[in-house]
This record gives C-alpha cells, sequence and structure tokens, in this order.
C-alpha cells in the first residue's frame, strides 16, 4: 500500500527520492570536476557541479530524500 507522506509542520505533501540514486548522483557531481584539472575553463562549472553534489549527499542523508514542497526545507521524520 502507498503511504502518502505528510510534512510535520505545514501538512503539505513531501517528495520522496530514492536515496541511493541521490548519493550515487551527488558522489558522481563532486567527482566530475577532475576533468578541470586538465581543462582550466571548467574550473567554473566545476564549482558549481561540487556545490550540487554536496547538496544531493545531505538531502539523501540528513532528509532521508523527503523534501516539503511548501516548506521548502529537509524533513525529518520520527523512526516508526
Amino acid at each position: 500500500m502507498l503511504r502518502h507522506l505528510k510534512c510535520p509542520r505545514c501538512d503539505s505533501d513531501l517528495v520522496q527520492k530514492p536515496r541511493l540514486r541521490l548519493i550515487v548522483a551527488g558522489l558522481l557531481m563532486i567527482v566530475s570536476p577532475g576533468i578541470a584539472y586538465f581543462v582550466p575553463w571548467f574550473w567554473g562549472p566545476a564549482v558549481i557541479l561540487v556545490l550540487a553534489g554536496i547538496y544531493l549527499l545531505a538531502w539523501a542523508t540528513v532528509g532521508g530524500g523527503r523534501w516539503c514542497r511548501q516548506c521548502k526545507q529537509f524533513v525529518m521524520l520520527p523512526k516508526e
């Protein structure tokens, strides 16, 4: 049975992404700027990729892959 998750702060729906996919995508984004070592023009996009990768890792670990559309924050749900 599909359970709809609700935000404990505002009672709106939560978006939940698979944690493994977020972790893999975040790690790949953090590692991918290695090309900037060989091509200096890529340092600007490399910084953006690293920051986005760190954000995805934080979403997967701290937020458990959950995001409230209304509050625009990670949601920490209690363990059941």
